[in-house]
């Protein structure tokens, strides 16, 4: 279940490379209610499973001269080898996009 909520929010993690445990955490609240998941995993677990699809992780840092907590950067993209980003072709991107 946690693997998926990673990979549903992996156009907003690929593109901030970075993210607060507390918007993390919103996100996967929302992804738990409409994918109507009864059992929520707990904050201070989901803040050490989060470390795993991040190879850093500051208990303190500045961002956009902001003071913030529990933040994690540098996302370990190359756990989801299926996803494409927007706008990146793929070797078979011919055959998806017909012409006129």
């Amino acid at each position: 279940m946690y693997f998926q909520f990673v990979e549903d929010s992996y156009l907003i993690f690929d593109r901030q490379d970075g993210v607060t445990l507390k918007q993390a955490y919103d996100m996967y609240k929302i992804y738990c209610d409409e994918a109507q998941v009864d059992y929520k995993m707990a904050k201070y677990k989901f803040r050490e499973e989060l470390k795993n699809y991040f190879r850093r992780f500051d208990a303190m840092k500045r961002v956009d001269d902001k003071q913030v907590r529990n933040y994690y950067s540098e996302f370990m993209r190359e756990k989801f080898t299926d996803i494409v980003p927007a706008g990146q072709k793929t070797d078979n991107s011919e055959d998806i996009i017909k012409k006129d």
